[in-house]
């Protein structure tokens, strides 16, 4: 057990902490939860080996990613519901689900999950219980995104890349993290490339060095240097599924009064096959709120069917299932791909 930890510290690999812990390491545990939703799909590849610790830790790492915004959805979860139908189809299920609790779907199920049927007979159980068992059956997961509980495949629900490394280098990687630097500066692309790689895999223990021996490199090199320093550094991955641009701005006046507008107002929302423009149009005009929508998705098509859920969820949703999200800027929603928001966010 001790060689295994030692090999968790030095590897910071994800599958083999959640390999540990289903075996029942507790150490591993605190690796794992310091990864947070990275965690998550190297804990499902598992969780057949140690189902409750796997499933408690799992509800564990969705409800830290979401905080405070998380709390009524868990109280609406823990409560009791029975669903003794037998086989079901995926629609009766969602519509008994989201009887009191906020439910959404990614529109990609309609093409993938609509037709399918799950068995359910719990009698006198948490509402988890039951939506963990329609998951899994249809090998789907849940998380809490824009104050909705969100169901899609894991893929897109939870980051595939793993963190940086964080644990420290020793003696024999730093001496190889040394040897590694100058090839940065090779004339041979693959030689770069290779030390590139090799260099990222040491995380954020190669920083120091990267900086130290960066001083020592020509141009190319340093701005090499530079550019890895800067992709350790980088925040952790995210899904399909995540935090709105909006919900990061900092904003004052109309802008967070718009913001706060899209976050109260409920919706009910019925749209096939439609042009991202014309859902918009449907959804905001009528509240004269104005939107611009990047002139390269106008002939984007989804497919929605929700009941009473806030703008703002719709918004996130109708985004983000298609790679693309939002801001506010000057009165106005802008739709963008996710790389141009990110852009103008960082303006």
């Amino acid at each position: 057990m001790i060689h295994l930890i030692l090999l968790l510290l030095q590897t910071g690999s994800l599958d083999d902490a959640a390999a540990a812990f289903a075996k029942g390491d507790k150490a591993a545990r605190e690796q794992l939860v310091k990864a947070g939703v990275s965690s998550i799909l190297p804990l499902r590849k598992v969780r057949d080996r140690a189902p409750e610790p796997v499933d408690a830790l799992l509800f564990d790492l969705k409800k830290a990613a979401a905080g405070a915004a998380a709390k009524p959805l868990v109280t609406s979860l823990d409560g009791s519901r029975s669903m003794e139908v037998g086989q079901v189809d995926f629609a009766v299920v969602i519509d008994d689900l989201s009887n009191g609790l906020p439910l959404l779907f990614d529109p990609a199920l309609f093409r993938t999950h609509w037709q399918k049927r799950a068995t359910l007979n719990l009698k006198d159980r948490p509402r988890r219980e039951i939506l963990e068992s329609f998951c899994r059956q249809m090998d789907l997961d849940y998380g809490f995104f824009y104050g909705v509980v969100l169901i899609a495949e894991p893929g897109r629900l939870w980051p595939s890349a793993s963190p940086p490394r964080i644990a420290p280098l020793t003696v024999q990687e730093s001496d190889r993290a040394v040897q590694l630097i100058p090839r940065l500066s090779s004339d041979k692309a693959k030689e770069r490339d290779e030390a590139y790689g090799d260099l990222k895999k040491l995380g954020t223990g190669a920083i120091p060095l990267l900086e130290r021996e960066s001083r020592r490199l020509d141009g190319e090199g340093q701005a090499r240097c530079a550019g890895l320093i800067k992709e350790i550094q980088a925040p952790p991955p995210e899904g399909t599924f995540h935090v709105p641009a909006a919900a990061r701005q900092k904003l004052g006046g109309g802008d967070d009064d718009l913001r706060f507008q899209l976050q109260q107002a409920q919706v009910s929302f019925k749209v096939q096959d439609i042009v991202l423009d014309g859902a918009m149009r449907l959804m905001l005009m009528p509240r004269q709120i104005q939107f611009e929508l990047a002139p390269s998705l106008k002939d984007v098509h989804l497919t929605l069917d929700l009941q009473n859920h806030s703008m703002w969820a719709v918004l996130g949703l109708a985004t983000h299932c298609c790679g693309f999200d939002f801001l506010i800027l000057d009165g106005k929603v802008v739709i963008d791909r996710k790389e141009e928001i990110q852009r103008r966010l960082a303006k």
